[in-house]
Order: C-alpha cells, then sequence, then structure tokens
C-alpha cells in the first residue's frame, strides 16, 4: 500500500516544489513593492510648528512666511489653536527645493 502512495508522492514532487518556489517569489517581490510598516507610519506622524522648525532649521517668522507661499505644504487645524504638517508633504517639499534635501541633514559649519 505504501508503494503507490510513495509512486504518487515522487511524480508530484517537482509540480509541489515548483508552486512552493512559485508562491515565495511572489511573495517576495509583494515584500520589495511594499513600503515598511515603519515607513508608512514615519509618513502619517504630523510636525507642530516647532517641529517642523527644528526640520527646517528656520525661526517662527520664516515658517509663517512660507506658509503664505503657495508651493509650502498646506497645514492640518488639530484644534483651533494647534495646526501640524504631514512629515511627508514636509519632506518632500523640501527635497523639491534646490539643495534642500543636503540642507536639512547636515548640521550648519562654523567658521
Amino acid at each position: 500500500m505504501s508503494a503507490p502512495k510513495h509512486r504518487a508522492e515522487s511524480i508530484l514532487a517537482p509540480f509541489a516544489s515548483r508552486a512552493a518556489t512559485a508562491y515565495l517569489e511572489s511573495r517576495a517581490r509583494l515584500r520589495e513593492t511594499q513600503p515598511a510598516p515603519e515607513q508608512v507610519l514615519d509618513s502619517l506622524q504630523l510636525l507642530r510648528v516647532s517641529d517642523v522648525c527644528r526640520l527646517l532649521r528656520i525661526s517662527k517668522p520664516t515658517l509663517w512666511r512660507l506658509r503664505r507661499t503657495s508651493d509650502f505644504p498646506q497645514a492640518t487645524e488639530l484644534t483651533e489653536r494647534v495646526i501640524a504638517w504631514r512629515k511627508s508633504d514636509v519632506e518632500s517639499w523640501l527635497r523639491s527645493r534646490p539643495g534642500g534635501s543636503r540642507a536639512a541633514s547636515t548640521p550648519p559649519t562654523r567658521p
């Protein structure tokens, strides 16, 4: 009785291993195309006024001037007195500016 079962297993083994390999490869491709969970959470992070000023290395009055420009990201009103920006929006705005990504990633140098 065990012989037919063994024969069926030996006949189906290459197909099973191909199916398993195809499944594992499709999962790996899916993992490569999807962002990591920490990246998703990081993009949803909200930055308050002081956080944006620290990230951009600017003062609060400069931030208010930037808000009046049309290309700066729109703030979200959390309460009547509190506004915030999505971190991903501020970072993409910074990257779009000439030399912007370098300015925020390197500390200022002293003469």
